[in-house]
């Protein structure tokens, strides 16, 4: 229903390209050419290993290494998989150069085996090592490398005719160069899927229709990458569409058009290709296929057994809340998650309830130093941070991470998305039950514009630099915060 309303309520300068046989799959975020290339790095890996015990099994019934072939294999593995990543084979633009890839893979694999055994001549322990075992590995991993990347790029045609395995793009363009590159990538890119084209004028900023309707656009087709097909020129223009694309998880790229020089002042993060032509690229995703896959994973997995972990400790505490105040157990208040998307928040209920936050109500109050709406047993709540716990419960729901920014009140986010500039960047990646800006003392009262802009920075540096480590040591650091914070109350 949405996406019809949309449909029929497309504003001036807006053109919507989406095939309806694909609509359905759209939302299927985890199939795409960069989590590709890791099934083939882990298949190359496997299939070394798996050559390697193929002949004494064939040869003896059991899988049994000496200690030198072990040694072997592991290290040739390593140079290998190093050497194919060295070459591109990983890259999403070779995945369908088969001919390449074949070439390459055969003639690296020979050169990882043979400089292995050489080493192993020099240090004088290649009597240890079968001859009839180095030559089968060597032919049955070549063959189990030949046939991964003729299967892969069968599947992967296969998935992208029915419109897996395509970058989902919106192409924001003025005049003949956008149209230009419109067709190119329409008719020149087989992985590229454009969605929606935007004219947009050079002189005029957006208006406000056209921009409620890109951000709605943005969030129900989960667009991956926008192209902006302007004129070198155009830096005011691009600078202001970047701004407004800062608050979406997409990577903003731009193919300049080429009748002139400049572009000075712009964030330049690499180069990307569309349609065989480069294209420079402002900003990137905070969380690509893989790393989405993997936050998920660290956070349905860590989230369910911390939940599990800590069921006694809340069912003491939901006790206790009920015993010492009236009112609900939990306090649920609406919350700004990912991509501005409305979430409840759980949390233990800390608060007098006649006293509580209450809808419509206006701007929310930040909680203060010996706040009168705080319960006895709440105050030790807040600080301990034991009524953030049931907030894992919205982890395992997907609707917060373990580590992330912090979610605010709804008023709160409208209230300072209007004064603090890249605000509403923060919602590029789900929130957080911790975070980098807690972590660093930025937790609280917030008492003055300041120290809500210091917490943004702290936000955005944690959407750059995220990984599954940087997440550990920020939730280790956090154990270590909760027992001796002064600023929780």
């Amino acid at each position: 229903m949405a996406q019809r309303a949309m449909d029929t309520m497309v504003p001036e300068g807006f053109r919507v390209l989406q095939d309806i046989k694909l609509r359905r799959r759209l939302g299927r975020r985890l199939l795409s050419p960069s989590l590709l290339t890791q099934v083939l790095r882990f298949g190359d890996l496997l299939a070394i290993f798996l050559g390697a015990s193929i002949v004494p099994l064939i040869r003896h019934d059991v899988v049994r290494f000496v200690e030198t072939e072990t040694y072997l294999i592991l290290g040739v593995a390593l140079l290998a998989t190093n050497a194919f990543s060295l070459a591109g084979l990983y890259e999403e633009s070779q995945l369908r150069r088969t001919g390449r890839q074949i070439r390459y893979v055969v003639a690296l694999w020979a050169g990882a085996v043979a400089l292995g055994l050489v080493v192993l001549f020099l240090t004088k322990v290649s009597s240890d090592v079968s001859r009839v075992w180095t030559l089968g590995w060597f032919l049955m991993t070549a063959a189990m490398l030949v046939a991964l990347r003729l299967g892969l790029a069968r599947a992967a045609a296969a998935l992208r005719d029915v419109g897996f395995l395509l970058r989902r793009v919106l192409v924001i363009g003025h005049g003949p160069h956008g149209q230009a590159v419109l067709e190119r990538l329409r008719g020149g890119d087989q992985d590229v899927h454009v969605l929606g084209y935007l004219e947009v004028s050079l002189d005029e900023p957006l208006r406000r229709d056209q921009t409620a309707w890109l951000d709605g656009f943005l969030r129900t087709t989960r667009i991956e990458e926008v192209v902006l097909a302007l004129p070198w020129s155009a830096t005011v223009r691009t600078a202001g569409l970047l701004g407004k694309l800062r608050t979406h998880p997409v990577a903003v790229n731009f193919l300049p058009g080429m009748d002139e020089a400049g572009g000075a002042g712009l964030p330049l993060r690499g180069v990307a290709w569309f349609g065989g032509s480069p294209a420079l690229r402002l900003q990137e995703r905070p969380l690509d296929e893989r790393k989405y896959l993997l936050k998920s994973l660290e956070d349905r997995i860590l989230g369910s057994l911390l939940l599990v972990g800590v069921a006694p400790l809340l069912a003491m505490i939901a006790i206790a809340v009920k015993l010492s105040s009236r009112g609900p157990v939990f306090f649920r208040q609406d919350r700004v998650g990912f991509h501005g998307e409305r979430f409840r928040v759980f949390k233990f209920r800390s608060m007098y309830t006649d006293l509580c936050d209450r809808p419509g109500q206006g701007f929310v109050a930040h909680t203060t130093k010996d706040d009168p709406r705080i319960t006895p047993l709440g105050r030790f709540l807040r600080k301990s941070s034991l009524d953030e716990l049931p907030q894992l419960i919205n982890v395992v729901l997907g609707d917060m991470s373990l580590v992330g920014p912090r979610p605010h009140a709804v008023a709160h986010d409208d209230h300072y998305g209007a004064v603090v500039n890249e605000y509403l960047a923060r919602h590029r990646v789900k929130p957080g039950i911790t975070g980098w800006a807690q972590v660093n003392g930025a937790r609280g009262e917030i008492k003055d514009l300041h120290q809500m802009e210091q917490r943004i920075r702290y936000d955005l540096e944690y959407i750059e630099r995220w990984s599954l480590g940087f997440d550990l040591w920020i939730m280790l650091r956090t154990v270590g915060l909760v027992t001796r914070d002064t600023k929780a109350y």
